[in-house]
């Protein structure tokens, strides 16, 4: 029985593990008309408990809903300038645009924070003791 990597606290749940796939160059082969690069892989499970990868669920769909709106509202005010010099669309709308979209991505970094979450305070997977092991030997989280 192993517990929660990002709580500490529960007990790991494997449903709500996750996995994080390493690789590591093996070799190239070359034929006349074809390079071959080969990767050697490995998966690394991370223990994690239902808590803490609902909260994570959570918070993956704030997020992608903040920039969705965000982008929205950007678009919307964008508009809006137009709207008041019709038939020119130009850098004063775009600018606007530009900071409606950042201002909304700022507020949602606040109220994220707010969030008491272990996946926000340190606890990124590649800090995991054995994928750290793997990346300090020469292994990578993607196919270099």
């Amino acid at each position: 029985m192993s517990i929660c990597w990002y709580c500490e606290i529960n007990v790991a749940n494997p449903g709500s593990s996750k996995k994080v796939s390493l690789y590591k160059k093996g070799g190239v082969t070359a034929t006349r008309r074809v390079i071959t690069k080969h990767y050697q892989t490995i998966d690394v499970t991370i223990p994690g408990c239902r808590m803490c990868k609902e909260s994570y669920d959570r918070i993956s769909r704030f997020t992608a809903a903040a920039v969705t709106i965000s982008f929205l509202a950007g678009v919307l005010a964008a508009l809006l300038m137009d709207s008041l010099n019709p038939g020119y669309f130009g850098l004063a709308e775009i600018f606007t645009g530009i900071m409606v979209f950042a201002l909304g991505i700022f507020i949602g970094r606040l109220l994220i924070k707010k969030v008491p979450v272990q996946f926000l305070k340190g606890k990124d997977p590649i800090k995991y003791p054995e994928i750290a092991e793997k990346l300090a030997s020469g292994w990578t989280d993607y196919k270099p």
